[in-house]
């Protein structure tokens, strides 16, 4: 879970419902390895899987769009040596 503590929007999503990757993954039809490249930034979502998880997390596609964009953010910054918060 070193995505939560690394402030991962996506992952912050998810914990607050107090859900797994495991659950979440099985419901929207991923798998788990997915679901976790998503929370990473490693993995683009379809426009489906997006709606998927907004429906899943109660929010708009937006503001799941939102937090993959973040979460694609601090994977270029790692890949660029700089810290991330």
């Amino acid at each position: 879970m070193a995505r939560e503590s690394n402030g991962g929007a996506l992952a912050k999503m998810r914990s607050d419902r107090g859900l797994t990757q495991e659950a979440v993954a099985k419901r929207i039809g991923v798998t788990h390895s997915t679901l976790s490249r998503l929370e990473s930034g490693s993995r683009r979502p379809s426009f489906s899987v997006l709606c998927l998880l907004g429906e899943e997390y109660g929010v708009t596609d937006g503001a799941v769009m939102a937090a993959f964009r973040e979460a694609i953010g601090r994977r270029r910054a790692r890949r660029n040596g700089r810290k991330v918060a």
